[in-house]
C-alpha cells in the first residue's frame, strides 16, 4: 500500500485480498461437493452482495457466493455452497430441498443460524476497532486455505499505510 493512499484505495486492495483468499477456498470445496451431491456447476463467482450469502441460477448452473463469506468460519462458506448446489437438485426450499440438506450436511441448521447471527447487511459490524498491544487493529477473521486454520489477521492503519500483523 502506499503512503499517503486513502481509505477507499485502502478498503479496494483490502477488498482484492479477500476476494483471492476466497476463490482459493472455494474452488476445492465445489469440486468436493460436486462429486458427493452428483451435480456439476457450470460458473461460480464471488461478489459483494447486501442481503444474501449465496444465490444460484438454476438454468446456466451458475453459483454467486458473497465476498464476506471470507470473515465467516469455513464451515459456514460450506454451508453456503452446499445450499445453492442443492438448489440444482431442488428449486424451492421446501421438503424435498430440506431433505437434501439434512443428508448432506446434517449440521446444516447450525451453520445458518451461526450465519444469520451476523447477516449481510450488518457485516461491516465485524470490522469492529480493538486494542491489542498498543495498536488500534481491525479484527477480520481470515482462514488460511493450506492448513484450515482459523487466523485473525489484524488490519490496522499506521502512518497511512495498511499493514498486516
Amino acid at each position: 500500500m502506499r503512503p499517503g493512499s486513502d481509505t477507499s484505495e485502502r478498503e479496494r486492495v483490502l477488498n482484492t485480498w479477500y476476494r483471492r483468499r476466497l476463490k482459493e477456498e472455494i474452488t476445492p470445496l465445489i469440486a468436493k461437493w460436486e462429486k458427493v451431491i452428483g451435480v456439476k456447476v457450470a460458473q461460480w463467482g464471488v461478489k459483494q452482495m447486501k442481503t444474501k450469502w449465496g444465490t444460484c441460477n438454476i438454468e446456466a448452473r451458475r453459483i454467486w457466493l458473497n465476498l464476506e463469506l471470507i470473515k465467516k468460519p469455513v464451515h459456514c462458506l460450506e454451508y453456503i455452497i452446499v445450499h445453492e448446489m442443492i438448489h440444482l437438485l431442488e428449486r424451492h426450499h421446501n421438503d424435498r430441498f430440506i431433505g437434501y440438506m439434512n443428508s448432506f450436511m446434517p449440521l446444516w441448521q447450525y451453520y445458518r443460524e451461526e450465519l444469520n447471527r451476523a447477516p449481510p447487511g450488518n457485516i461491516k459490524g465485524n470490522n469492529i476497532p480493538h486494542k491489542r498491544r498498543g495498536i488500534t487493529c481491525i479484527n477480520n477473521p481470515v482462514r488460511l486455505h493450506s492448513t484450515l486454520q482459523y487466523v485473525s489477521p489484524l488490519v490496522f492503519e499506521q502512518a497511512n499505510e495498511l499493514k498486516m500483523c
